[in-house]
């Protein structure tokens, strides 16, 4: 399953119980701050969504940031305490897990820095 089917298949149906959310593009767009031609842009592959843009879609459809990253089937790749940081940081809420984010960042450009 690619990114975008993936993206698509969790606005149609609720993973956990196979029911359909019925939800159009136009009110998960709604949902996570976007216009419905944005969410299709996203879902179709035309424009490449940043982490934030993802959890908000993982926040809208109420799914884990991972399951829209289809990462499922590559679990034993991730470090478990890595997998643990980012179900930490999703929870967190779209704006906590920005700064996070720009905090790490931020020290990753220091570090870099400090080597030349």
């Amino acid at each position: 399953m690619t990114l975008c089917d993936c993206r698509s298949a969790y606005r149609r149906s609720d993973s956990s119980a196979s029911t359909p959310l019925c939800l159009s593009q136009a009110e998960l767009g709604a949902r996570v701050g976007h216009r419905r031609p944005e969410v299709n842009k996203v879902e179709n592959g035309r424009r490449v969504a940043s982490l934030v843009t993802l959890s908000r879609f993982a926040q809208g459809l109420d799914a884990p940031l991972q399951d829209l990253l289809d990462v499922q089937d590559e679990a034993d790749y991730f470090d478990p305490e890595l997998r643990s940081l980012v179900d930490r940081l999703h929870a967190q809420g779209v704006e906590e897990a920005r700064r996070a984010l720009l905090i790490v960042l931020a020290m990753l450009d220091e570090r870099d820095m400090d080597k030349l």
